[in-house]
């Protein structure tokens, strides 16, 4: 049974995490050819109106690779965030709250078509173009479910369409924490049941 929601937020805070590897190994010589990024996305923000918030968030993203040495990733911008006001009446399914959001970033590092490849005789991969400041900007487009575990601690699992403005466009996932401060609950409906 789908229900409307009583309970909104006020406040949030938390981080998500993203990863991503390639690595190859040559079955001649053993020798093994990786790229890696690891990063970290903090973000706050505030619900002026029950379940839209604003708030702003940020990344950084470590570089690690076996061919070549690059600078870490860095993003700031803002979003914005809705979380629909209904909610599977289940058991275990009731703890699951479902959100869209779009953020506006400035980033230091670009994808596009004709980024970089690093090109071996069996291994070839690319990697995104790296500025010194935030100069390239994207606009992330995430759609995801929150998932509470303890009270106001969540787990957020989502999908994210990203668009940079000079470059091309990306499909990713990211995995998260929140937790949500001074929460508000309507009691009326429970009221009018009990009546």
């Amino acid at each position: 049974m789908i229900t409307k929601k009583d309970e909104s937020h006020k406040f949030e805070a938390g981080f998500h995490t993203n990863f991503s590897m390639v690595d190859y190994k040559d079955p001649d010589t053993f020798d093994k050819s990786y790229l890696v990024f690891l990063g970290t996305e903090p973000f706050i923000g505030f619900y002026p109106v029950k379940n839209l918030g604003l708030g702003i968030i940020a990344s950084y993203s470590f570089v690690k690779s076996s061919f070549i040495s690059l600078p870490p990733l860095y993003s700031a911008g803002v979003y914005v965030r809705y979380y629909i006001p209904f909610k599977i009446n289940r058991k275990i399914l009731n703890n699951i709250d479902f959100f869209l959001e779009a953020n506006y970033n400035k980033t230091n590092y670009l994808y596009s078509e004709n980024q970089p490849l690093h090109v071996t005789d069996v291994f070839d991969v690319s990697y995104p173009f790296i500025y010194n400041k935030l100069n390239q900007t994207n606009i992330n487009i995430p759609a995801g479910i929150n998932f509470k575990i303890v009270k106001k601690l969540h787990i957020e699992i989502s999908y994210q369409y990203i668009i940079f403005l000079q470059g091309s466009n990306k499909i990713g996932a990211r995995l998260g924490l929140n937790y949500y401060f001074f929460n508000n609950k309507k009691h009326s409906n429970n009221i009018k049941n009990n009546e």
